[in-house]
C-alpha cells in the first residue's frame, strides 16, 4: 500500500523545524536547506510519488571546460564508489554538476530520515571537496559558517547521547 509521500515528507519537515526552532517551508513538495560554506540541500517529493530527493550542487563547470572534466567527473562517480551511492549529474541551465540521492518514503521514520539527511549533507561536502582537490585543482574555502545542518547534528548528538 503506498502512501502520499509529500505529506509524510511534509511532516518530518515541520518536525524538523521546530527542533530546530526555524520555520521550513515546504511547498510544492520542496524545501530548501542551507549548510556548509553557503550550500544549500533540497528536499523535494515528486507529484504523486511516494520517493523523496535529496540534492546539492557540489562543483560550478564553466563554458570552456572540455571534455576531459567529464570523463574524470564520470569516472570518480562509476558505480556510486566515490559518492555512498549517491549520484553525480550535470544541470545544462545552471552549468552546475548535482549531487542527488533518492528514496522512498515508506523505508522511513523521522528519525532514519534525519539521519539519511545528515548522511547526504556529510557526503555532499566530501564530494564537493573531493572534486575540488583532486579531479580539478581548485581551492575550497575552509571558512566554517554555522547552518541548519550543525544544528540539526547538534540535535542527533543530544539524542543519540540520552
Amino acid at each position: 500500500m503506498t502512501v502520499n509521500g509529500k505529506k509524510i515528507i511534509g511532516q518530518f519537515i515541520e518536525t524538523i523545524g521546530n527542533q530546530l526552532g526555524i520555520a521550513l517551508s515546504f511547498e510544492k513538495g520542496i524545501c530548501h536547506l542551507s549548510y556548509g560554506q553557503g550550500e544549500t540541500l533540497t528536499i523535494e517529493v515528486p507529484r504523486g510519488s511516494d520517493v523523496f530527493i535529496f540534492y546539492t550542487s557540489v562543483f560550478s563547470l564553466y563554458n570552456n571546460e572540455d571534455l576531459s572534466l567529464f570523463k574524470k567527473l564520470l569516472s570518480y562517480s562509476l558505480l556510486g564508489r566515490n559518492t555512498s551511492g549517491c549520484c553525480l549529474g550535470f544541470d545544462e541551465e545552471t552549468q552546475k554538476v548535482i549531487l542527488s540521492y533518492q528514496d522512498n518514503v515508506n523505508r522511513y521514520n523521522l528519525t532514519a530520515f534525519e539521519d539519511r539527511m545528515l548522511a547526504f549533507a556529510e557526503e555532499a561536502n566530501k564530494v564537493r571537496a573531493d572534486l575540488a582537490k583532486k579531479l580539478f585543482e581548485r581551492e575550497q574555502s575552509s571558512e566554517k559558517v554555522v547552518s541548519h545542518t550543525d544544528h540539526l547534528r547538534t540535535l542527533l548528538e543530544s539524542r543519540f547521547s540520552k
